[in-house]
């Protein structure tokens, strides 16, 4: 009777073991790993508004506006969580914000400047950006 069974247990093992070995043969399942969004950056230049996401949710992102590679505007903003304390997800690690100086004030009427805004994930480093045009009120 203990014969029996150690060799029904062994073959039970042996069993698993082969199917183990032919999905670790065969690799990772497909559509089980995904990789993290790439961040993206929008800017309204008429508004001064920047919007994102792709964020690490709940995290610091640094926001700057350039123009001839010298900063002239930047603010730190924290990307919606993943959830609120009720278990409501709208939609997380998206950015929202303003920056200033906005650099079309300066400018004279229909003048233009250009630049770029960019913005990096404090947790992950990513980065993400956007040339931008800027254009003087009239």
């Amino acid at each position: 009777m203990k014969l029996h069974h150690a060799r029904r247990t062994a073959a039970v093992i042996a069993t698993l073991m082969a199917a183990l070995a032919s999905v670790a043969a065969a690799g990772p399942l497909a559509g089980t790993a995904s990789a993290a969004p790439s961040p993206t950056i929008s800017y309204h230049p008429d508004t001064a508004a920047f919007s994102g996401s792709g964020y690490t949710p709940g995290g610091q992102v640094h926001v700057i506006e350039t123009v001839n590679q010298t900063i002239i505007g930047s603010t730190t903003v924290t990307a919606s969580p993943p959830c609120n304390p009720w278990g409501y997800c709208p939609k997380p690690g998206q950015i929202i914000g303003w920056l200033l100086p906005h650099p079309g004030n300066t400018l004279g009427c229909a003048q233009t400047v250009t630049g770029t805004v960019t913005a990096t994930d404090a947790t992950t480093g990513s980065i993400a950006s956007e040339p931008v045009t800027w254009m003087g009120l009239c």
